[in-house]
């Protein structure tokens, strides 16, 4: 296994984003986003690990910044502008020289910030959400909702509907052309993600362990919920919908990950066979889809596991990083990997 590890900082870093081709936008602890472009040179050396060739660019002035962690970074292609929120309430946007350009403030911490076209959707503990048309580095307000609890994951739908999901356990169904509202009560405690797929929502439990997956165009005399499984006593953290209704899960601190379609298992792997780990090293951190058929999972002992869910086969990464990997993208042929230890590590998966 080929691969380079550049030290953006020497706190921990909790959310990278492709810019462009070799370019990440990475952020963290230090309240600094980071800008990387690095080299295009293939790997030469096979050792384990070796620097890479780096254009390192922060913001030239703290002025105009976060006060605390960065836990959300994204950039706009149509747009070229980069955007940072995190636990100070803050949503920022950024030029390409890292210069800030607009600066938006809430009552509590960002827990969730996504692009959908030209829109931007914002999520906050402080229980609100808005939606803003994103012109250019300008931000204008075209939604906004309410909710008494701290909003965990929000999804935008056709530009039609919001999907919400709170700490309660409730997903909120918001139309936006005749502001109709409904809620599903769907878990006994958190919802950390939702997903939209073929007019179905899938939710997972942080505290009940369960995944479940609802059709809200049936009455509410019939039952919304068409799927129902529980998979993990520690709760469900992440998961993907796969191809061929597959979804894959990971949760608990037990050190696997399952593949399922919702209503049975299909194939759990067990990604280690060391029982002496502690419970943070056998907790997953982040989960990544990089092709048809493989799934990149990053845990706490800063191991990345490749599962392969033609083959039900997997491949354990030892990288340099000693603590969790808390975020992944995918680049052209390279896996490109951040977490506590303040590395960015880029994997030939060439090479793997």
């Amino acid at each position: 296994m080929q691969s380079r590890s550049f030290q953006v900082s020497h706190l921990p870093l909790y959310s990278l984003s492709l810019s462009h081709p070799s370019e990440y936008f990475v952020a963290g602890a230090d309240h600094i986003p980071h800008l990387l472009s690095l080299s295009t040179s293939s790997f030469r050396n096979p050792t384990k690990s070796v620097p890479l060739k780096v254009i390192h660019r922060t913001p030239k002035s703290k002025l105009h910044s976060h006060s605390d962690w960065i836990t959300n970074c994204n950039y706009s292609s149509t747009h070229n502008v980069y955007i940072t929120s995190g636990m100070d309430g803050q949503i920022i946007t950024w030029d390409s020289s890292l210069t800030a350009t607009n600066m938006l403030l809430y009552q509590g911490p960002i827990s969730k910030l996504s692009l959908v076209n030209n829109s931007m959707i914002s999520a906050s503990y402080d229980g609100s959400i808005f939606i803003y048309n994103l012109k250019g580095h300008t931000l204008e307000r075209s939604y906004s909702l309410k909710l008494s609890v701290p909003v965990l994951d929000a999804l935008l739908i056709n530009q039609s509907t919001l999907l919400a999901a709170d700490k309660a356990g409730t997903i909120t169904i918001s139309k936006l052309d005749n502001k109709l509202q409904s809620s599903i009560k769907a878990h006994i405690g958190p919802i950390p993600k939702i997903i939209f797929e073929d007019c179905l929502i899938y939710s997972i439990g942080k505290g009940d362990g369960y995944l479940r997956c609802f059709d809200d165009r049936l009455p509410l005399t019939k039952g919304r919920r068409i799927k129902n499984q529980y998979l993990f006593e520690g709760g469900i953290s992440d998961f993907i919908i796969l191809r061929n209704d597959l979804i894959f899960v990971v949760g608990g601190g037990d050190g696997t990950c399952i593949l399922t379609n919702g209503v049975q298992i299909i194939h759990t792997f067990h990604t280690t066979n060391n029982t002496q780990l502690s419970i943070v090293a056998l907790t997953p951190y982040s989960i990544l889809q990089i092709s048809d058929t493989m799934v990149a999972v990053g845990w706490g002992n800063g191991d990345i596991s490749l599962c392969n869910i033609a083959t039900l086969t997997q491949t354990r990464i030892k990288t340099s990083c000693k603590n969790a990997i808390r975020c992944l993208v995918v680049d052209e042929h390279s896996l490109v990997a951040a977490g506590d230890d303040g590395l960015l590590i880029a994997i030939d998966l060439m090479s793997v």
